[in-house]
């Protein structure tokens, strides 16, 4: 499994939400991170997803 780090911001830049995640590839990866800003409500504000080994998989602005 791979490690992938999810972090949500606020439009004032502070972290809502800054979680690791483990997956066995970035598709996986990118769902489970959308399920759980889904869960946070927290779909709709600016978000990353990066693999631990360096690469963007997610990014909403």
């Amino acid at each position: 499994m791979k490690t992938y780090y999810l972090t949500a911001y606020s439009t004032k830049g502070d972290h809502l939400l800054n979680e690791t995640l483990e997956a066995d590839n970035d598709e996986e990866a990118g769902k489970a991170a959308l399920a759980r800003l889904k869960e946070e409500d927290l779909e709709h504000v600016p978000s990353r997803l990066v693999r631990s080994s360096a690469g963007l998989v997610h990014f909403h602005p």
